[in-house]
């Protein structure tokens, strides 16, 4: 039933660039049906010889769901998704849909633990001679490896993994916000529940057709986020990138380059463009040079690298992966960094907590409090560093007064130029 609903979710939305992802492409690619197919003859085979095996069609689910993440990501770009893949925790920082499918799995993992038993798994062999933990098969059921040791009852949470994630790309379709995003997708899982049951109590309750209801099902919390949040299309601009715009000075039309000029730029671009690639200067020699005129220590490894340089063996497209990799590396140190320093410090869901909780939060009689990562404007941004005071208002009216813990200065961590540095504690 998992790979039913995923399949046929799949099916409606693989279209443009993501089409060869379901239908395939010719030997390059090959598509989630083609490898449905397959899976079903192989495992009919393990049925015909009276040993049903259950491992040929889970490995064909961890491509099909694979390629469903990949659906999702590319359709969902025309709504402000940036990102290609599924971020671990350690690789950086999350976009909308990471966070989101990472709710998904939590609430799921909620909902499986509290709700269904599983025996333990135990060691069991595969037709193919292989070995695993799962639950042992008989002539008429197939055995069955788990992906999830420690808690089975994940692997039957996964059945409804698929139209929850596809939520969550319609809450990125109509720009509803993390916080909000969260309660829609409570709400089809609690609608979804009942088809978990008729499975697990094997047809003496809950509701069956889960394919076709389930769709359903997930229409019409899509038609609630339609009737609430119409009037927007993909995510807002972060407040990062928004106050960055409005500092953008703007090009007054008498500062426009007049017909000649603009010749004159079309003629310089044609000219440069005409320079043969003899002439042009590799960026990495660039950044090699630069480096010794500031007088930076010229390492082995910047040498090993000019010695590639000169020999021709070091092009242009291999300088450019070099460079990414290191911008990726660069940003998962920068992550590592701001979760190590951020962790010491309260970190508070709303700047409302500061203001009206931050007496409940003090830990010394300073009257100072510094909070990290606290989220702004229904957690469409998030702020490095706060640091509060306290402030007493007196009432009117002679009552006690009340302490509030009022903003007093904020920060924003950067680390791409510290890579270089640590963080020593010293006794004070």
């Amino acid at each position: 039933m998992a790979m039913a609903i995923t399949l046929a979710l799949a099916r409606d939305r693989a279209t443009g660039i993501s089409r060869p992802l379901y239908y395939g492409q010719g030997r390059r690619i090959i598509g989630m049906a083609a490898i449905w197919k397959k899976a079903k003859e192989a495992y009919l085979e393990t049925v015909q010889s009276r040993h049903p095996d259950a491992s040929v069609l889970l490995k064909a689910e961890h491509s099909i769901r694979r390629s469903f993440t990949r659906i999702l990501l590319k359709t969902a770009v025309r709504y402000g998704n940036t990102e290609t893949k599924r971020v671990r925790r350690e690789e950086g920082n999350k976009g909308y849909l990471n966070i989101l499918w990472d709710y998904i799995g939590s609430r799921i993992r909620e909902t499986v633990a509290a709700r269904y038993i599983f025996s333990n798994p135990v060691p069991i062999e595969m037709s193919d001679g292989s070995s695993g933990i799962g639950y042992l098969g008989s002539t008429r059921f197939p055995a069955y490896p788990v992906r999830h040791n420690h808690l089975p009852e994940l692997d039957f949470g996964d059945m409804i993994r698929s139209p929850l994630m596809e939520l969550a790309r319609q809450c990125m379709k109509y720009g509803v916000s993390i916080r909000e995003s969260k309660k829609y997708i409570d709400a089809l899982l609690y609608r979804l529940i009942p088809f978990m049951d008729y499975v697990y109590t094997q047809r003496r309750s809950g509701r069956p057709n889960y394919v076709r209801d389930g769709l359903k099902e997930l229409r019409i919390v899509v038609n609630q986020i339609k009737r609430e949040h119409d009037t927007r299309s993909g995510l807002r601009q972060s407040i990062t990138s928004e106050v960055q715009e409005s500092l953008d000075v703007e090009i007054d039309i008498e500062d426009t380059p007049d017909q000649d000029e603009i010749a004159d730029l079309i003629q310089l671009e044609m000219s440069q463009n005409r320079k043969s690639d003899d002439d042009e200067t590799h960026f990495l020699r660039e950044a090699i040079i630069s480096a010794r005129n500031e007088g930076t220590v010229i390492d082995g490894l910047l040498l090993f690298a000019e010695e590639l340089l000169d020999n021709g063996t070091l092009t242009i497209e291999d300088s450019e992966m070099l460079l990414n990799q290191a911008k990726e590396q660069s940003r998962r140190i920068g992550s590592r960094l701001h979760r190590f320093v951020a962790r010491n410090f309260q970190s508070p869901f709303s700047l409302n907590g500061i203001i009206f909780h931050g007496a409940e939060m003090a830990y010394d009689d300073s009257g100072l409090i510094l909070f990290s990562e606290v989220s702004v404007d229904g957690g469409r941004g998030r702020i490095d560093f706060v640091l509060a005071r306290a402030k007493q208002l007196p009432k009117v009216d002679g009552a006690p007064s009340r302490i509030f813990f009022e903003p007093l200065l904020i920060a924003e961590l950067k680390s791409k130029n510290a890579f270089d540095f640590d963080m020593y504690g010293m006794k004070s």
